[in-house]
This record gives structure tokens, C-alpha cells and sequence, in this order.
């Protein structure tokens, strides 16, 4: 019984790792090519003038650099990861009342 359950087990960890594998894939494709927008491409023409620089220069520390600025680019990261810092607005419904005020003497 015991052998049973654990060849069981291999093959749902088998199958488990090769639906995350396919599922990580998709996913990494997705970022990849989908979502473009003006500063994805700055910062990908930014990073990309920046290495050939560091080339021209023979500077390994600003190779870094724009190695840095192209990632962003092509994987979508910024500072706060994909979506660069958006933070949803709350719709709020406008419930306020009239104040009246009394004149105190």
C-alpha cells in the first residue's frame, strides 16, 4: 500500500511541475511581448544606448547600468515591480449632509 501511494505521489509531482513549468512560460511570454508603452521603449532605447557606451568605453560598471534599464524594459519592472506603482481609486458615493451653523455671540 505504502509503495502504491508513493509512486502515486511521483506522478502528481511530476505532472504538478510540468503544469507550473508551462504555466511560467506562458507567463514570462506574456510580460515579454504584451504591454508596450512609451516608457518601455525609452527605457529599453536608454538601456541599450547605455551598454553600447559601456562597450565603446570599456566600462564594465555602466555595462551594469544599462544591463539594468534594458530588464526593466523587457520584463516590465520598475521600482515597485509590473504595474510600476498603481494604486486603484476608491469610488466613494458623495453622502454629505448640509451643515448649518449658529452664530454664537
Amino acid at each position: 500500500m505504502t509503495r502504491q501511494l508513493e509512486q502515486e505521489m511521483q506522478g502528481y509531482s511530476k505532472r504538478y511541475n510540468r503544469a507550473c513549468q508551462q504555466l511560467n512560460k506562458t507567463t514570462m511570454k506574456e510580460v515579454i511581448l504584451r504591454n508596450w508603452n512609451f516608457m518601455r521603449f525609452v527605457r529599453l532605447g536608454l538601456g541599450l544606448a547605455i551598454l553600447l557606451q559601456s562597450v565603446f568605453a570599456k566600462d564594465w560598471a555602466t555595462g551594469i547600468l544599462g544591463f539594468m534599464f534594458a530588464a526593466m524594459a523587457v520584463f516590465n519592472l520598475g521600482c515597485c515591480g509590473t504595474a510600476g506603482c498603481y494604486t486603484p481609486t476608491k469610488k466613494t458615493v458623495d453622502n454629505t449632509k448640509e451643515i448649518s451653523y449658529e452664530e454664537v455671540v
